[in-house]
């Protein structure tokens, strides 16, 4: 009987340790992403097309019957100036706002 439970304790243990090194990896992806990303948005803003488009549909939604144009928006980060941790900023460039006679 205690042969069963021995070998039955294994096979948990195994398939425990197996979950926890998937575990381990997917910590580790998400580590190396955030650091590339973070060295990513040292070297100069990160334009994002899509970002642009729901920023603009979001505001129109908003400000109706007003419209917005945005030209592009690109996240950017100061990143570590003076041991202080700047925020992640989202920039907006080529701003317009247009009534209903345009």
């Amino acid at each position: 009987m205690l042969g069963v439970i021995g070998q039955a304790g294994g096979r948990l243990f195994w398939q425990l340790h197996g979950v926890m090194r998937l575990l381990l990896l997917l910590v580790l992806l998400a580590g190396v992403g955030v650091a590339a990303l973070a060295w990513r948005l040292g070297q100069a803003p990160l334009v994002l097309p899509w970002l642009a488009a729901e920023i603009t549909a979001a505001a129109n939604r908003q400000i109706a019957p007003l419209r917005l144009e945005l030209g592009e928006a690109a996240l950017a980060w100061e990143g570590f100036q003076g041991g202080i941790d700047r925020p992640l900023d989202i920039r907006a460039t080529d701003l317009a706002i247009f009534d209903a006679e345009g």
